[in-house]
This record gives C-alpha cells, sequence and structure tokens, in this order.
C-alpha cells in the first residue's frame, strides 16, 4: 500500500513569528499590515520556520502594501505564483479522476485543500492544496478502485479483502499515489474518527452543486465546512488551517440558505457529538486571528449545550478507546444507536475475518 506522510499533531504553541504571520494573512487589513511590519523586523526571511513559507501566498493577498525590500517583495510573489502553478498541476492530474467519478459514483463531495478555492475566490495560489481528497459512499468501492486505476492511479493495494471492508464501512479512507507523486484520497467517511453512516449522510445531503476547474463536484453546506475543517485539522502539522477557519467563518453570513448559518455551525457540531472539540479548536483560531466572525462563531458554539455522546470522546483510560469507537458511531444520531452501530460494525469485522481466515486455508 502507497504511503503519504504521516499527519503530525503538534503539541507546542505557535511561535511569536507565526502568530504574526498568520495574523497578516488572514486579519482585517489594517491589523494584517501592521502584523507584517512587525513580523518582518522579527525574521530573518532566508531562515523562516517550517509552515511560514507557504502563508507568504496569503500575506500577498491580505496585504496590499507590503512596504518590504523589492527582494522580499519579489519572494513573496514568487511563492504566490509557485503554489498557483503546483496547485493547477495536482489538479490536472487529478480532474481526470473527478470526472469518472461523477461517471461511475455519482458526483464526488470534494474536500479541503481543494475545497477551500471558492473560500479564497478562487485564487489557485492562495494557499497549497498538497492532495486531492474527496468523499464517496462506500457502496460504490467496485467503481471507484476502478475509476483510479483508469486515470493512472496506484490500485495494487485495493485487494479483495480492502474492497469488503469498505463496504460494509470498516474503513475510513484509501489513499493513492499517481507515477508523478500527486495523492489523492477517497474519504469513505468525511470526519476523521466519525463512523456513522448517519452523519455521512447528513454532511452528503446538505452539499451544494460547484464547479472546480471544469469538473462538476459537490462542496460542504458553508456551516458543515467549517465544522469539517476544525475537526480534521486537528492532524494538520501546518499553520495554514487557523488561516482556512477565518475564511470560512467569513463566508457564513454570504452563504447561509437555510436561516442562520452560524447557528447552523453549533447545531451541526452538537448532532454530531463534536462541539467541545470544535469550540475548543476555533478558540485556538480567535487567540490568534480576533476576527468578528469567528467570535461570532465562537459565541454560537459556547451557548450551545454540548449532546451526550460528546462526551465519549474524552472517557479516561482505561475506555478511552472503546469511548471514542463508541463516539464515532453515535455521530449524527445519538449514544442508543451508535451503540448499536457499533454492535453492527463489530459483528461484520468478525464475519469478515472468518471469511477471510477461511479462504486461506
Amino acid at each position: 500500500m502507497p504511503t503519504m506522510p504521516v499527519d503530525a499533531r503538534p503539541d507546542d504553541p505557535l511561535s511569536r513569528e507565526m502568530q504574526l504571520l498568520l495574523v497578516a494573512a488572514a486579519a482585517d487589513r489594517e491589523r494584517a499590515a501592521r502584523a507584517w511590519a512587525s513580523w518582518l523586523d522579527a525574521v530573518d526571511i532566508e531562515d523562516l520556520e517550517d509552515g511560514a513559507t507557504a502563508l507568504l501566498s496569503l500575506v500577498r493577498r491580505n496585504v496590499v502594501d507590503l512596504q518590504a525590500e523589492p527582494s522580499i517583495e519579489g519572494r513573496v510573489r514568487g511563492v504566490h505564483r509557485q503554489t498557483w502553478a503546483r496547485n493547477q498541476l495536482l489538479w490536472s492530474a487529478g480532474a481526470p479522476l473527478v470526472d469518472r467519478l461523477a461517471e461511475v459514483a455519482g458526483v464526488p463531495l470534494l474536500l479541503p485543500p481543494t475545497a477551500l478555492l471558492p473560500a479564497y475566490d478562487g485564487d489557485w495560489g492562495a494557499r497549497p492544496l498538497e492532495r486531492i481528497q474527496v468523499a464517496l459512499h462506500p457502496e460504490s468501492v467496485e467503481p471507484v478502485r476502478d475509476a483510479l486505476a483508469a486515470t493512472g492511479w496506484a490500485v495494487d493495494h485495493v485487494t479483495p479483502s480492502l474492497l469488503a471492508r469498505t463496504r460494509a464501512g470498516l474503513v475510513e479512507r484509501w489513499q493513492s499515489q499517481d507515477p508523478a507523486g500527486n495523492w489523492v484520497s477517497i474519504r469513505w467517511h468525511v470526519l476523521r474518527g466519525v463512523r456513522s453512516s448517519v452523519a455521512d449522510e447528513q454532511l452528503h445531503g446538505a452539499a451544494v452543486p460547484a464547479v472546480v476547474g471544469s469538473s462538476r463536484v459537490h462542496l460542504l453546506h458553508p456551516a458543515d465546512a467549517l465544522v469539517e475543517r476544525l475537526w480534521n485539522s486537528a492532524g494538520d502539522p501546518t499553520p495554514g488551517w487557523v488561516a482556512d477557519a477565518v475564511q470560512l467563518a467569513r463566508r457564513l453570513d454570504g452563504d447561509g440558505r437555510d436561516g442562520d448559518a452560524i447557528e447552523r455551525v453549533a447545531r451541526r457540531a452538537r448532532a454530531l457529538g463534536v462541539l467541545p472539540a470544535v469550540r475548543d479548536r476555533l478558540a485556538l483560531v480567535a487567540a490568534t486571528v480576533p476576527d468578528a466572525a469567528v467570535l461570532a462563531v465562537l459565541d454560537a458554539l459556547g451557548a450551545t449545550r454540548p449532546s451526550l455522546a460528546s462526551a465519549l470522546w474524552t472517557l479516561p483510560e482505561p475506555v478511552a478507546r472503546r469511548g471514542r469507537v463508541w463516539a464515532g458511531h453515535a455521530a449524527g444520531q445519538g449514544v442508543v444507536r451508535g451503540g448499536r452501530s457499533l454492535v453492527r460494525a463489530r459483528w461484520a469485522s468478525r464475519q469478515l475475518t472468518k471469511r477471510g481466515s477461511a479462504q486461506r486455508r
């Protein structure tokens, strides 16, 4: 099976310099300009910490007058151009797969990073896309495997056993690489650690149609997109997710389709049983970039009582792992139904294991 770089979970707080750069990349123009000037005074542009260079593309969008030496301005523009070019190459590699999936498995749900293009006004140079990531329904496993193979992505690791386990809802994602080194992730469950088919149906069902490049896709509802970014970014080793959250929060008022989109964030996070974690992640964003839109969503999350299912994510040892698994099944349907879902999943896993053992004899 191809090995994609493993997600990191950084425990160290952001450096002062990185906080300044995030403010320059995502805050309002006046505050961003001040932060940019302070960042320039504090760093050696030739020796930047990990993750800083990628944010320069967002700084170019957000700070109208860089007021920097020509060499620094040139570097910032160069980062944006390089990001644009790399993203175009990645999408050129992935678009045939996206189009084939739409034909054989239904229009795919495009997930971040690529799904963030509308949040950045369609700017392909705003942030690195890193990989193509789409979500699909588990019953479409065979057509998806065929689509991967037909468009040049590795499928050697997609064994009959993996197909069966995926169809049963027991696999979270597939990852595949093409000969050029590009990566695609096929997510069978939208949220990390959440194996509830009910939650997936709710998120797929609220998605909105869109066109990226010339490909038809679905995008998460803006409120759901913010929940997804805050939850799934817990494994993101780069600080760009902070800027993503700010952009998504700002789009809620204009993009809400069914009532107050800010309240919808709180309702969705509560229904999925992830409200405390989403609230805490957004609090980290607000501590760095105290944008009005971010604070409004944070207030809504703070005023909403978490569901019982959310407590399962933080059970103490020795039952912590069991609690997280139960919580993943309880998302969108509650503790009792989630327990039944978990029992069915374990039964299916045992049956598949027995079948595999019998076939190997």
